[in-house]
C-alpha cells in the first residue's frame, strides 16, 4: 500500500535536477520549483502564479511573502504571512530562476514556456503529466498542500501559534497565542519547526546536479532517511 513516505520519497526525487519530466531544462526546472514551493513552502495551487519576484526573498531575506495583496481567496487578514526559506527549498527555486532568465518585481515567479506568467492549468497539467508518468494520478497539487499541513502539525511541539501562522490559518480562532502578519512567530521558531518538519531540509548534491537522467520512481528509500538530506 502506497503510503506518506512514498509520497515523499517520490516528491523529494521529483525537486532534484532533472528529474522533474518535462520537454526542456527550464520546463523541468519549473516543475521541481512548483514541488518546493508547494511541499516544503505550502504555497496552495492556487497561489503558484499569483507569486511575484518580489515576494520571493524580499530584501535578500531566505522568505517567500504570500499573499500580501490577497490575490487568492481575499482572506488578507487570515492567509497572509511570511515563510522561511529550507536550503532545500531555496535551492531548487534559485535553480529555476537562474535558467528562467532575468525580471523585474512584478515578474512571475513561474514563468509560461514562452514567456509571461504561467496560468494555472499549465501548472496543474505539468504536474499531472509527471505523476502519471510514475503511475501516480492520485497525488495531486492538492496533496501536497495536505502533505504540508500534515508535517507541520505533527512536528509542533509547542502550541504556540507558530504552526497555525504557517498554515495560513486564522490564528485568533485557533490558538490563544495567535499571531497576524505585522507581528508573525520569530522567523528562528518558523525555522525550527519547518526543519524539524522536513528532514530532508538541507541540499544534497543531486539537488543541483543531474545524475544521469534518473527518472522518477516509488519505493526504495523513506524519505524521512538521512536526516541531513542524504539522497533517498
Amino acid at each position: 500500500m502506497v503510503g506518506r513516505d512514498d509520497d515523499l520519497a517520490l516528491l523529494k526525487g521529483l525537486m532534484e535536477a532533472g528529474r522533474f519530466p518535462a520537454k526542456s531544462a527550464v520546463l523541468s526546472a519549473r516543475g521541481a520549483a512548483t514541488v518546493a514551493l508547494s511541499l516544503m513552502c505550502g504555497v496552495p495551487k492556487q497561489g503558484l502564479v499569483a507569486l511575484r519576484r518580489a515576494q520571493w526573498r524580499p530584501r535578500g531575506r531566505d522568505l517567500v511573502a504570500m499573499d500580501p495583496e490577497g490575490h487568492y481567496g481575499g482572506l488578507r487578514d487570515s492567509k497572509a504571512r511570511v515563510v522561511p526559506l529550507l536550503g532545500t527549498s531555496k535551492a531548487v527555486v534559485e535553480r529555476y530562476l537562474a535558467l528562467s532568465g532575468p525580471g523585474g518585481p512584478e515578474t512571475a515567479l513561474l514563468q509560461a514556456e514562452t514567456g509571461g506568467p504561467c496560468v494555472a492549468n499549465a501548472v496543474d497539467l505539468a504536474f499531472e503529466r509527471a505523476m502519471a508518468r510514475a503511475g501516480r494520478t492520485d497525488l495531486t497539487l492538492g496533496r501536497m498542500r495536505t502533505l504540508f499541513v500534515a508535517m507541520v502539525e505533527e512536528a509542533d511541539d509547542r502550541g504556540d501559534g507558530t504552526a497555525e501562522y504557517l498554515l495560513g490559518e486564522n490564528r485568533g480562532a485557533r490558538a490563544p497565542h495567535g499571531h497576524t502578519l505585522a507581528d508573525p512567530p520569530s522567523e528562528e521558531a518558523m525555522r525550527a519547526l519547518l526543519e524539524r518538519a522536513f528532514p530532508f531540509h538541507k541540499p544534497w548534491r543531486l539537488l543541483t546536479h543531474a545524475g544521469g537522467g534518473r527518472g522518477p520512481k516509488l519505493g526504495g528509500t523513506s524519505a524521512r532517511a538521512g536526516r541531513a538530506g542524504g539522497p533517498a
